[in-house]
């Protein structure tokens, strides 16, 4: 990725600022950089441990992107590292316990960040009668352990494969159990106060919980599907909107079920990306971000009185700008030739002719040499260039349609927001056009107009206000032209709420189950057509299956459907979205047992193709 890197980091800043990193890190004993790795740094022998892939960060830039708040604010800190376990005065926290939802601790940092698991962070405000909260940020759902005969290694930026889902039913079951034992709550009281409370104080501790947990028993149960969506999946589009549009905007008519999970995607090169939603509906890598705080317990204040008050949120800007930066310098997890084996470059050289054949035009690669594989530099103020996403049709690639019927079809109340709000991409605010909108239109307006307030609370000086808009928006505007409003670039596409992206796949191995819902457990499967895809499989399993790229998606012989002490997920793919059809390519044509073994040689690494410069 180095050579498309250099072409969109202008200014000498930001150069020196990437050679910094690289130079840092060889520094400190992460390889050299190799060009038959295609600009990635090779791992050295210390390595083949759980921090066994160099992906471009040390482990101090790991633990800054597993433990920086973003503004979520899931439920107060202290609380939540004592809370106990639903049917035990075990915590909650014990990693034995979190390990059930296959979520993952860093061993490295063993001792410091309070025990969190990865992606949980402490959010800065100390809020009245609570303290800090803690919340999750996107390290939860984009980092991943995966495993092979014995050896384990860390993958950042990779899809999650913990059941978030499981977990977050599982915490408002131990929120609700504390608050109708009130020996949960007097020992709560006071591993939180640091001594036995007085009367007074468990007086106001049982009045502040009470508070918080309700809210948090109500807010949980908005987000479970009414079929489990199980091991790396969530219906995020139709979590978020019911975040706003229910909770915060207090309007309960707006609920609809989360009934479309899709696939956490990889983080890898998202920085060069025009759009990164599996429905393209974002640009702006600050808009997409705030809409994933505002998902996951950002708060918000839609409702206020007063409309001064409005649209104040939990955002934190300066936060989602470093994580936009350091997934910059995040690099595709390299094939491990020493723990993987070798690959066969004949055979990959065949695969790579029937990719850049029947797949390319879809999905673009290195070195995004054809065109329209990276957009315009003319196009953009700065002149940069981003990897240009194909938005294909729905009715076209064929694939399980409920995603994309749950937004076209969603309508919502705009309540207290009805002419506030307006839609993002630097385009100018606009009065939300009614009482009822579709909800598409309503998420882009909440999310806008969130941004825009947060912008003018962060960034009180207006010129350094602009500024920052544009550096956190990563300058995707057209150059302005005197007279006129600016206006984004990459424009986002008319049929975008009826399309799924199609991107690069760098680093593809380390990413199954595949297509947007997770319903094919292996790229061998996805080369096939539907009728001889896996009915039903078990995810949640962390060992490789390198024969068809993907992971292992069958139950243990004799012993229960375990990985370490989280239980596997049998998916179904007779359940509404979880449909395994469409995506049959090349059109008219199946590929023979051979073809579809030599695109998945290719696969594993396409940059061993390409010529070293």
């Amino acid at each position: 990725m180095s050579f498309l890197r250099k072409s969109r980091l202008s200014g000498l800043g930001a150069w020196l600022a990437l050679a910094g990193a690289a130079s840092g890190a060889q520094a400190e004993g992460y390889g050299t950089l190799r060009p038959d790795y295609g600009g990635l740094y090779a791992p050295t022998a210390e390595q083949a441990t759980l921090q066994g892939y160099n992906q471009n960060w040390n482990q101090a830039m790991r633990e800054l992107f597993y433990y920086t708040p973003q503004g979520s604010r899931l439920f107060p800190y202290s609380w939540f590292l004592n809370l106990e376990q639903k049917n035990s005065t075990a915590k909650f926290i014990d990693p034995a316990h979190i390990g059930r939802f296959g979520l993952i601790y860093d061993a490295a940092s063993a001792g410091k960040h309070d025990g969190l698991p990865i992606g949980f962070a402490k959010d800065p405000v100390d809020v009245p009668g609570t303290g800090p909260w803690v919340g999750m940020n996107c390290a939860a759902c984009h980092t991943n352990d995966v495993t092979y005969h014995g050896k384990q290694v860390r993958i950042d930026g990779a899809p999650s494969l913990a059941d978030v889902g499981a977990f977050f039913a599982e915490l408002a079951e131990a929120v609700k159990a504390t608050r109708l034992d009130a020996g949960k709550t007097q020992r709560l009281a006071a591993a939180v106060y640091g001594h036995p409370p007085t009367e007074d104080e468990l007086k106001a501790f049982v009045g502040s919980y009470q508070t918080v947990a309700l809210r948090m028993e109500g807010e949980m149960w908005m987000r479970t599907p009414p079929d489990h969506a199980g091991s790396g999946r969530i219906d995020a589009l139709g979590q978020i909107i019911n975040a706003l549009a229910v909770f915060d905007l207090q309007k309960p008519f707006n609920l609809r079920p989360p009934s479309a999970p899709v696939s956490y995607p990889f983080l890898w090169v998202a920085p060069d990306l025009d759009f990164v939603q599996w429905a393209p509906v974002a640009s702006s890598p600050i808009s997409r971000n705030a809409g994933e705080v505002l998902g996951v317990f950002g708060d918000t204040t839609f409702t206020a009185a007063d409309p001064k008050e409005r649209l104040h949120s939990t955002v934190l800007l300066r936060e989602l700008e470093e994580f936009e930066n350091w997934l910059r310098d995040l690099r595709p997890p390299p094939w491990r030739k020493d723990l993987f084996g070798g690959i066969d470059l004949a055979k990959a050289q065949v695969g790579k002719a029937l990719f850049d054949t029947d797949c390319r035009s879809c999905h673009h690669m290195p070195p995004y040499d054809r065109p329209g594989e990276l957009t315009d530099p003319k196009d953009n103020m700065k002149g940069l260039r981003f990897i240009t996403i194909k938005a294909d049709l729905l009715k076209d690639v064929g694939t399980d349609p409920l995603y994309t019927h749950n937004l076209i079809t969603r309508m919502t109340q705009t309540g207290s927001l009805e002419g506030v709000l307006g839609p993002m991409n630097g385009k100018p605010v606009i009065p939300m056009p009614g009482p009822i909108v579709p909800a598409a239109v309503f998420f882009s307006g909440a999310v806008g107009g969130t941004l825009q307030q947060a912008f003018v609370d962060q960034f009180p000086d207006p010129r350094e206000r602009g500024e920052k808009f544009l550096e956190y928006s990563g300058y995707r505007f057209k150059p302005f032209q005197p007279g006129q409003p600016p206006q984004s670039y990459p424009e986002v596409p008319e049929t975008a709420a009826i399309s799924l992206k199609a991107g690069p796949l760098l680093g593809i191995w380390a990413t199954a189950p595949f297509l947007h819902n997770g319903s094919v457990p292996n790229l061998y499967e996805l080369l096939s057509p539907p009728e001889q895809r896996s009915k039903t499989f078990w995810v949640g399993s962390r060992e490789l299956d390198l024969k068809h790229l993907g992971f292992v998606a069958t139950a243990p012989l004799g012993g229960p459907a375990m990985c370490g002490n989280a239980p596997l997920f049998q998916f179904d793919t007779t359940q509404p979205g979880n449909g395994n059809g469409g995506h049959v390519y090349p059109k008219g044509q199946t590929y023979s047992h051979e073809q579809k073994m030599a695109l998945i040689e290719y696969l594993k690494d396409p940059e061993a193709l390409i010529a070293p410069k």
